[in-house]
């Protein structure tokens, strides 16, 4: 026999299907909202009122949450989405800006302390000094050396300890035109570190310019010593200054200034024993002051750097018929002669 169908198989079948389409609540929802406290003082403990605080989400750009810290130097917050990872960022005047990040869970409600740095602490100074000097550094690479010399005092002012300070000074005077300055700094960089090649380097390039035959002196003597004692950025300083030395000879040798001539001359070649033409012009300054013996050793030195040196040559047969010795005579012109 039948039987009839109980009277509520309509109504499991209802409620297994409204089973199947209820809505499932998303995390967001789920989620309990968490409730931030934060106090924030400064280095001495003291409470900083009237600090803007900015809540804001790299995974949420449209989320932006803000505060102002009160008298007490407090802040309340409720975030909706705790969720999400948030980059704390605090401005207040007479401070450095203060970025951080609290780790959040809103199971376990917390109050947070931050503590903010005073922009005139020596800590800040010398953070602002490093992102001065960067900045500086970046304009010099970009050919503008007034507005870098100016970063770079600016760098100095706040930490005057700054490592490289005074010589990124000196380097964009230097391309500035500014060759006093460049003297100046160059010295203060060689007061801390007597060996320093880039000090060298700027004292006698600046020296030069300015005409200073003392620190010309000076400077290119101890950079030699440095070259010859193998250090190679002495060397390659070395082997630069030394035309810069040399052709400041020449335009004393123009300018009928033989004694500092012969100076220069000699201090490049000092820089760089294997410059031929330093060893010219001695050669020619010896030969004017009537030393046949130390032009002829002067063109020796010359012909052994460059064998085939028609100059070299030409100075060896003028010193031996200076000397007046026969066999040297006919040996330099048989040189001379087999080049031509």
């Amino acid at each position: 026999m039948l039987r009839p169908r109980t009277s509520n198989s309509w109504l499991v079948a209802a409620v297994a299907a409204a089973l199947l389409v209820a809505p499932v609540p998303t995390l967001a929802a789920r989620q309990k909202a968490a409730k931030i406290e934060c106090t924030v003082r400064n280095q001495a403990g003291e409470p900083v009122a009237g600090a803007h605080v900015v809540a804001t989400s790299p995974s949420a750009p449209d989320v932006r949450i803000e505060a102002t810290t009160d008298v007490g130097g407090k802040f309340a917050l409720t975030l909706d989405r705790p969720d999400l990872d948030y980059v704390w960022t605090l401005d207040a005047e007479g401070y450095e800006r203060l970025v951080t990040v609290l780790e959040i869970d809103p199971r376990y409600p917390r109050s947070y302390d931050l503590v903010m740095t005073s922009a005139d602490s020596p800590e800040a100074r010398k953070r602002r000094a490093v992102e001065v000097y960067n900045r500086g550094v970046d304009e010099l690479r970009k050919g503008q050396a007034a507005v870098a010399l100016e970063s770079f005092r600016q760098a100095v002012e706040l930490d005057p300890k700054l490592q490289a300070g005074h010589r990124a000074i000196a380097e964009a005077a230097l391309a500035s035109g500014d060759a006093a300055t460049t003297a100046e700094e160059a010295e203060k960089v060689l007061a801390a570190e007597p060996d320093s090649v880039d000090g060298l380097r700027l004292l006698l390039e600046s020296s030069v310019s300015l005409g200073d035959d003392q620190r010309i002196e000076g400077a290119a003597k101890h950079l030699a010593e440095l070259a010859r004692a193998g250090n190679a950025q002495a060397a390659q300083a070395a082997s630069y200054a030394a035309v810069l030395v040399f052709n400041d000879g020449v335009a004393a040798e123009h300018g009928e200034d033989f004694e500092k001539a012969e100076a220069r001359y000699t201090a490049a070649a000092d820089l760089d024993p294997k410059l031929p033409p330093a060893q010219a012009g001695l050669a020619i300054r010896r030969l004017a002051a009537g030393d046949a013996a130390g032009a002829l050793g002067h063109a020796d030195q010359l012909l052994a750097l460059d064998p085939g040196n028609a100059q070299g040559l030409r100075l060896r047969y003028s010193a031996a018929t200076a000397l007046g010795d026969p066999a040297l005579i006919d040996e330099a012109l048989a040189a001379l002669e087999a080049s031509a």
